[in-house]
């Protein structure tokens, strides 16, 4: 699982470029301190990530199949 630790979270959103997306519309799970980030490792629910993630790649757009290296492979060696 990706577990952004944003500890400088609201100077980064004030004094630079900001975010691409809202942080909270992201799928991962956001913690700023350090018992944030254990207590988020020790309720970690695999399912509710796994949901989560797949929600936000078909709000995106993402066509993302897992099989890249294969393709590339093909592609590059003209395997078939």
């Amino acid at each position: 699982p990706c577990i952004l630790y944003v500890n400088d979270l609201e100077n980064y959103l004030c004094n630079e470029r900001g975010l691409y997306f809202d942080i909270k519309s992201l799928p991962f799970i956001v913690v700023q301190t350090n018992d944030e980030l254990h207590q988020a490792i020790m309720d970690y629910n695999k399912e509710i990530y796994d949901r989560g993630i797949s929600s936000f790649m078909k709000q995106i757009g993402s066509y993302e199949y897992g099989d890249a290296c294969e393709k590339i492979t093909q592609a590059v060696f003209n395997v078939k």
